[in-house]
């Protein structure tokens, strides 16, 4: 693994998110990531259930992410429920990008006009969950950008979660004029062949390394990049130069 990597997916849960699972990650974690030298940057959001209160959520976020010592290191994105966009935020706080998952919020991404809006007007990057539910597949994300084709849109989970879905959302970008505006985030893709697949297809530059921390190990994360036989190259590419180059 070489020596800088920045994760292009980390959520701040304070309290275990569901099932009683323990999936809790605070800002005490992730200092102690930096701490460790197990990251070197990060793209950080808080986490939004569909009952929350996205605004208080988020004004509670980021006021603890400028407490943050390694504030100088981390992407924060604002992740707001459609009806509860407040440009404000982008006014009182550092707002480095947007999160949306339109299963939470259950508006596909094509419909989320002012998701949509708030980020083209600010020229931030667009991080996007794509998976199972039929509301979060990758072709209302590529409609999305037909619509706003100046954004930057991150698709999380390689564009689909699934195996089935990962291989289909390689597919259509590769036959959408679009794809040059769309990045693919490697969380809970559990097989080396498909992301070598995701990179022999779209290309190195193309895709981010990303956890979705607290909800997969960022080890086996490693593990499945390791496995996929990539170049020293493309390592770089993927672990940091692409994320880096997306926020200059």
């Amino acid at each position: 693994m070489t020596e800088q990597v920045a994760d292009a997916h980390i959520h701040i849960c304070e309290e275990d998110w569901r099932f009683g699972a323990n999936l809790i990650f605070t800002w005490n974690d992730l200092e102690s990531r930096f701490k460790n030298k197990e990251l070197s940057r990060a793209i950080v959001l808080p986490m939004i259930s569909n009952s929350d209160d996205s605004v208080k959520l988020n004004d509670a976020f980021f006021k603890e992410s400028e407490k943050f010592p390694y504030r100088d290191r981390i992407w924060t994105y604002y992740w707001p429920h459609p009806k509860e966009v407040n440009p404000k935020m982008l006014v009182d706080y550092k707002v480095d990008g947007i999160k949306y998952h339109p299963s939470i919020s259950q508006v596909r991404i094509d419909n989320a006009s002012e998701i949509l809006k708030i980020a083209a007007s600010n020229n931030l990057p667009l991080l996007v969950h794509c998976g199972r539910n039929q509301i979060s597949r990758i072709e209302y994300l590529i409609t999305a950008a037909r619509v706003e084709p100046d954004t930057t849109y991150i698709a999380a989970h390689l564009g689909g979660l699934a195996n089935e879905l990962i291989l289909m959302a390689i597919t259509q970008l590769q036959d959408s004029p679009q794809s040059d505006s769309i990045y693919l985030e490697t969380s809970g893709c559990m097989n080396p062949k498909i992301l070598r697949h995701a990179v022999d297809t779209l290309g190195a530059d193309r895709i981010l390394w990303g956890t979705d921390t607290p909800f997969f190990d960022p080890e086996v994360s490693k593990f499945v990049l390791r496995r996929a036989e990539l170049q020293e190259k493309e390592l770089r590419m993927i672990l940091f130069d692409n994320v880096v180059k997306l926020h200059s």
